[in-house]
């Protein structure tokens, strides 16, 4: 008998100790930046991979990525004349362990009652790296690679890289 109850003692801890990974199908629950939702979801990032195109994501511009400390600065310009502008920052949650490492995001963009002829509006999206992807520290020789889910890959600018070379 004691065999068993130990048995179903451990079976309980096990069972308890287990948590949904919600990144790969579950609830994706954003996390608030300044400007923008982040996501660490796999079948998100994949549905955006696939669907990237102006009917997926409302057309926008990535006009400079930069790295500042642990800051990805992504430059974005867009209709600023909508009456909601709401960007996504989607990371399938991986570092591709190739040298350099990669990591690969995307960015959507959701607008509302745009007048076509407004004015475009220029904006900064600052992703605290250590902050959304909860790395620990800064990967060394990373290329990030930030892509426009509003255009499709082969595209002028769909994508732009950043290269972290820390020593």
């Amino acid at each position: 008998m004691k065999p068993f109850k130990l048995a179903t003692l451990a079976f309980v801890f096990i069972i308890a100790s287990c948590q949904k990974d919600d990144s790969k199908g579950g609830v994706d629950i954003p996390v608030p930046g300044e400007n923008f939702n982040f996501y660490k979801s796999a079948s998100l990032y994949e549905n955006a991979q696939a669907s990237r195109s102006e009917e997926f994501s409302d057309e926008f511009e990535i006009t400079d990525v930069d790295l500042t400390d642990n800051i990805l600065n992504v430059a974005v310009s867009y209709n600023g004349s909508c009456e909601s502008n709401k960007f996504d920052v989607i990371w399938n949650g991986y570092v591709m362990e190739t040298f350099p490492q990669r990591i690969n995001l995307i960015i959507k963009r959701t607008a509302n009652n745009c007048d076509p002829n407004g004015e475009l509006k220029d904006e900064i999206l600052a992703i605290d790296l250590l902050k959304f992807m909860g790395l620990s520290s800064m990967p060394e020789n990373t290329v990030f690679t930030v892509a426009n889910a509003s255009k499709i890959p082969e595209e002028d600018n769909a994508d732009t890289t950043v290269t972290v070379t820390n020593n």
